[in-house]
């Protein structure tokens, strides 16, 4: 197989090691992909760094007009991005309440108050009448961690 099919085995996801034919020489300084495949390891697999891996963006102690002033902001964001819409103000009140809720239960880590974001919203979102939002929960909650 040549090089540029191995090459978009791997940027299809697939786990491979490129094998230089018998007759080439291992070059002596080799890249972290020829490391990890001389020692068998799966770079896609994420077990082995996982005691060493930086810890998520930590958000500081939340301000008690914070999620008011989220509320707007994702309201007006909607506003302007689409054309403006009462259920705009909706969404952004939900935004608000889901992130006062997780916050209040310990949530600091940006990611974990974001999945809360999202499947809090995912769940609501037919229900309260969300669905004529230009936008989805996942693109609401998304739009949050924007600076």
């Amino acid at each position: 197989m040549s090089r540029l099919g191995l090459f978009l085995l791997g940027a299809l996801g697939a786990s491979w090691c490129f094998i230089a034919p018998p007759q080439a020489a291992a070059p002596k300084s080799r890249g972290l992909r020829q490391r990890l495949c001389a020692q068998g390891v799966d770079p896609g697999d994420c077990k082995a760094v996982r005691n060493t891996a930086v810890g998520g963006v930590q958000l500081p102690v939340m301000d008690e007009d914070e999620p008011a002033w989220l509320s707007f902001v994702i309201a007006r964001y909607l506003d302007e991005e689409w054309l403006e819409q009462p259920v705009h103000q909706e969404i952004g009140q939900a935004v608000a309440k889901l992130y006062r809720e997780s916050r209040d239960e310990g949530d600091d880590d940006l990611i974990a108050v974001l999945a809360k974001l999202s499947f809090g919203l995912k769940e609501m979102w037919k229900s309260a009448g969300f669905a004529e939002a230009f936008e989805g929960p996942v693109e609401v909650a998304n739009r949050v961690a924007e600076p």
